[in-house]
């Protein structure tokens, strides 16, 4: 990303026609703060300023990328981190936070804003408080789209809402998806058959390809299978098939969620395919092991 203008900000009103989406953005920029410099700068509305002795809240989400420097960053639900060059971190409504670049080198920072909906129901499924930091690192697709949604607010900031709002999505669908990559990455450092079993744990719902799996894993399939078999008493499959059918169980008991939207919902391929694999593991079907087991 070329770091040519020093830097520039807009802020919008809530009421706007991309209200209707679930998600609007109110407010996205771009500083570069250089060394010894106060932190923050002065050309931000009063409601977004703080110190860092009291810190703030704000009632919206940003998304908030460091392309250059070193800093600290701090929230009342993850406490203290460092920060460097190629990290993102996300600010949530209502939870007390402050940052700020080294004294010593400044930063360059870019952030934008945003609230709707939509926009609450998809961070709080995506995303946790407890887990602000992400390491982006140069992903090139994340950084077009935040310099596309820098180019937007350039000169046409409310005629561009729509873009921003898609350009939007689009970095928060980047950012799960790097966030996704590190954990699998981390996660391939560790024995092979535990880090299968907590993929198939994550994704039991889904059609898991086991031979590209274990391809991954640096394994051929029948040893992947043999050793998965020998240390969990199922084979790969059987063993997606009994997650399934527990929380199943759990769904039959604690929800009135009816058969079919339970088999739909625990990723079996049909009712029929759900009502065989739980009448053959459990010897009654959906409908009769709740009947039994309900008070």
């Amino acid at each position: 990303m070329k770091e040519i203008k020093q830097g520039t900000a807009r802020y919008l009103p809530g009421d706007l026609s991309s209200k209707s989406w679930g998600i609007q953005v109110i407010d996205a920029g771009y500083t570069h703060i250089p060394a010894h410099s106060p932190y923050p700068l002065s050309h931000h509305p009063n409601s977004y300023h703080f110190s860092w002795d009291h810190g703030r809240i704000l009632n919206e989400y940003q998304l908030v990328f460091i392309s250059s420097g070193t800093g600290v960053f701090e929230s009342k639900e993850s406490g203290l981190h460092s920060l460097k060059s190629g990290n993102a971190f996300l600010l949530f409504p209502g939870e007390w936070h402050r940052f700020k670049p080294q004294f010593e080198g400044g930063w360059f920072e870019h952030w934008v804003g945003f609230k709707g909906e939509y926009a609450a129901r998809l961070m709080t499924y995506l995303f946790a408080p407890e887990k602000p930091i992400f390491d982006i690192g140069n992903d090139r697709e994340f950084l077009h789209l935040l310099a596309q949604v820098e180019h937007a607010i350039e000169d046409q900031f409310i005629e561009a809402q729509e873009l921003l709002c898609g350009y939007t999505l689009a970095l928060i669908g980047r950012l799960r998806y790097i966030q996704e990559q590190n954990i699998w990455q981390g996660m391939k450092q560790q024995d092979p058959i535990t880090v299968a079993r907590h993929h198939i744990l994550e994704h039991f719902t889904k059609e898991i390809d086991l031979q590209n799996l274990s391809k991954e894993l640096g394994m051929s399939y029948s040893s992947f299978r043999s050793q998965f078999k020998m240390r969990t008493g199922y084979s790969p499959k059987q063993f997606q098939i009994q997650i399934r059918l527990n929380k199943a169980q759990d769904m039959l008991l604690k929800t009135n969620h009816s058969v079919s939207k339970i088999a739909e919902e625990t990723g079996f391929r049909s009712l029929y395919h759900f009502s065989n694999s739980f009448t053959e593991k459990l010897g009654i079907n959906p409908s009769q092991f709740r009947k039994i087991n309900q008070p």
